[in-house]
């Protein structure tokens, strides 16, 4: 019987089909494909100043087309959807050229070209990186003649020299304190009342402390505009950095910070009241970051804290954690004459803080702690060394201090004009022969670097700065196991005396909606 059914079925399927009178247009015209021709990898622009101009060849020549050049605003924004694109038509000619008059930033820039016949389309996307004159290369932080703060930013074309000078007319008052890079600081801006998220840098020194926006240096706040109420009282700027999730604060009042991500949780960009926590806080300015985590020095109770990212404050408790070396001290009864000279990570050694203090009541007696923190959420006992370095070691007389963070475990000081290197493992001193090196006391070493992949400007030197007759100069080295190695790669110049070094790239955050973690693990954010 199922064998009739379906002999029925197919004959009535076959009558159907012949009675079916087939008009379609089987002449089919061909695609050609369409190749894009004339576009780089990559383009730099001076923002609000350069034109940019691509000329594409686009062939086959014969054919007729559309043309459209797309940039992603995305993340000059508040994003309207989900993903965040907000993609701004600039052009529908063959051959852009535009002022671009964006934001600096890292977009992505898109040619659509169509074939009108035929209604082919192919893309060509490439990527547009927008600059100011303040928007990468070195900045300085340095001590004027006069004992006021200024600031310098030497580019791969030219030095700026006196940018707060040449900006406002004055240096900032007082020597200098600190220097932070924020790689997105949102906040308002005030002259539209819209959210906006430029990399910033901060800069403190005496009573004051200004974040300067690294699009055009204006003053995003001042110490009396970046509190939502007033100015605590007596307060006294140590230093703002970014932290994650957060910026944080420190200051002879406590540790403050503002929760932000960037556009993806926007802010207004000031601080509230210092974090609440038992016996209070007065912070060094000295603040050593390990990934997702700052670490701090409490000196008022002698202990050491934790701030993580999500503004959260922790105290260690003084039993050791499962699987850890063993523990040696406390972190939370440090000798009373103990002063903090110097505090920086390293994560070669595995993810260790180091912590150089002095004993007053002892001149020149130095003790290097060592915190080994292995894990995010790990609040248990971090002090698993404790050095008394030995009278005869240079380690003693230093004036100034640094460690290399990834590619050795190594500490770095001077004496002088001298720069000595101190392996933590082998406890072992060495004085360091710096090809180039002309002399001058040394007023600043260590490591600077700018590690994240795909980076066209990454960099990972050993530097040291010097003072001689009221100039300074930075001298910036390869090293091999934390050993400086070679002449120098580069050497900037200035007057002044040398505080603080910072890198600006046009690529942190790489134009992301992202925040602060988006870069802190590739860039030395300790002071």
């Amino acid at each position: 019987m199922k064998t009739i059914l379906y002999s029925i079925a197919v004959l009535l399927a076959t009558l159907c089909w012949s009675c079916y009178d087939d008009k379609g247009n089987y002449d089919y015209t061909p695609f050609d494909n369409i190749v894009i021709e004339g576009i780089s990898e990559q383009y730099q622009v001076q923002s609000f100043l350069d034109t940019l101009a691509i000329d594409v060849k686009v062939t086959p020549e014969n054919a007729d087309y559309e043309y459209l050049w797309t940039i992603n605003t995305a993340y000059q924004e508040m994003p309207s959807m989900g993903d965040g694109f907000l993609p701004d038509t600039i052009s529908t000619e063959r051959t852009l050229n535009r002022v671009i008059n964006y934001e600096n930033g890292t977009y992505d820039l898109n040619l659509k070209v169509t074939d009108k016949n035929t209604g082919y389309a192919v893309h060509y996307n490439t990527t547009l990186v927008t600059q100011s004159a303040y928007s990468s290369g070195f900045y300085i932080l340095k001590e004027t003649a006069d004992g006021n703060t200024e600031i310098d930013l030497h580019t791969s074309e030219a030095t700026l020299a006196d940018l707060l000078t040449e900006n406002y007319g004055a240096p900032q008052a007082g020597t200098p304190t600190s220097m932070g890079l924020i790689f997105v600081y949102c906040h308002i801006d005030p002259e539209n009342g819209e959210y906006t998220a430029p990399r910033a840098l901060s800069v403190a020194s005496g009573n004051e402390i200004n974040v300067y926006n690294l699009n055009d240096l204006s003053v995003i706040f001042s110490h009396d505009d970046m509190f939502y109420g007033e100015v605590p009282s007596n307060d006294t700027p140590l230093y703002l950095f970014p932290n994650n999730f957060i910026i944080g604060y420190l200051s002879n009042n406590g540790i403050f910070t503002n929760y932000q991500n960037g556009m993806n949780i926007p802010s207004a960009g000031k601080f509230g009241l210092p974090l609440v926590m038992q016996n209070g806080c007065r912070p060094s300015k000295h603040a050593a970051y390990l990934y997702m985590n700052t670490y701090i020095f409490d000196e008022l109770n002698h202990r050491f804290l934790i701030l993580d990212f999500n503004a959260g404050i922790h105290f260690f408790s003084e039993d050791p954690g499962e699987g850890v070396e063993q523990v040696v001290g406390s972190p939370n009864n440090i000798p009373e004459s103990y002063e903090l000279l110097y505090f920086g990570s390293n994560t070669f050694a595995g993810n260790k803080c180091y912590a150089v203090f002095e004993d007053r009541d002892n001149p020149g007696q130095r003790y290097l702690y060592t915190l080994t923190l292995p894990d995010l959420y790990y609040y248990n006992n971090p002090i698993t060394a404790i050095d008394k370095i030995p009278a005869d070691k240079q380690f003693n007389r230093a004036t100034v201090f640094g460690n290399h963070e990834s590619q050795a475990n190594v500490l770095y000081y001077a004496v002088g004009d001298q720069a000595y290197y101190y392996g933590v493992g082998s406890k072992t001193e060495q004085a360091l022969t710096l090809q180039g090196f002309e002399g001058g006391e040394i007023t600043y070493i260590g490591n600077r670097y700018w590690t994240q992949e795909g980076v066209s400007d990454a960099f990972d030197y050993f530097v040291v700065a010097t003072h001689q007759n009221g100039r300074y100069k930075v001298y910036m080295y390869n090293t091999v196991g934390g050993v400086p190695n070679g002449a120098p790669v580069r050497t900037l110049e200035g007057e002044g005396k040398v505080v603080k070094i910072h890198y600006n790239s046009p690529f942190m955050c790489n134009g992301t909606a992202g925040g602060n973690e988006a870069d802190a693990n590739f860039y030395p954010c300790s002071f």
